[in-house]
């Protein structure tokens, strides 16, 4: 048995203000919500905005996190020639490919279809337009050397002089050259 409220207020007052609060935090989660959407600037993920930093840091993330996407889909990526980051257009690809990736695998541990929206949409359209016939790294793949792409009747931008270089050198290049300029917004 309980004894009476020492709580003067009624429930009825008690709910009003929990009625309240509610509409309180409701208005500060809508608020930061909105800050967040009218955040300007592109993403890490956008590579043309990247400071030399934050270059390092997603060349480093995306490097690993390929080599561990070739070791689990070993399938997949049979034909994958390490001359990839070579190839703008494949870094593009895959960037976004691991963003969806973490977008999918990372965040809460609720059930959902992202997981298997990544398998059945991310991974076969990426590993179709970066390895499958005419595709971005086919010729690289199947001449199991480097090879630059050619685009009749359009001129080509040569970003690499000399020699081909390696991963580790191509990365530190990229990472240094964005060191000397000036990051756009």
């Amino acid at each position: 048995m309980t004894g009476p409220n020492p709580n003067p207020r009624t429930t009825s007052e008690r709910l009003a203000d929990l009625d309240n609060a509610v509409l309180r935090l409701s208005g500060m989660i809508t608020k930061l919500a909105q800050q967040h959407q009218d955040a300007k600037g592109p993403s890490i993920w956008a590579w043309e905005h990247l400071g030399a930093d934050l270059a390092a840091a997603q060349w480093h993330g995306l490097v690993t996190w390929l080599r561990w996407l070739i070791d689990r889909y070993p399938k997949a990526f049979r034909e994958f020639p390490p001359c990839w980051y070579l190839h703008p257009d494949a870094v593009e690809e895959l960037t976004a490919l691991w963003a969806a990736w973490q977008a999918a695998y990372h965040g809460n541990d609720r059930p959902r279809d992202d997981l298997i929206a990544w398998h059945d949409r991310w991974l076969p359209g990426t590993t179709l337009r970066l390895l499958g016939d005419k595709s971005i790294l086919t010729v690289c793949a199947h001449n199991k050397t480097h090879t630059e792409p050619t685009m009749t009747g359009a001129t080509r931008n040569t970003f690499i002089e000399g020699p081909e270089r390696t991963l580790e050198e191509h990365i530190a290049a990229d990472v240094d050259d964005r060191a000397h300029r000036p990051v756009t917004p």
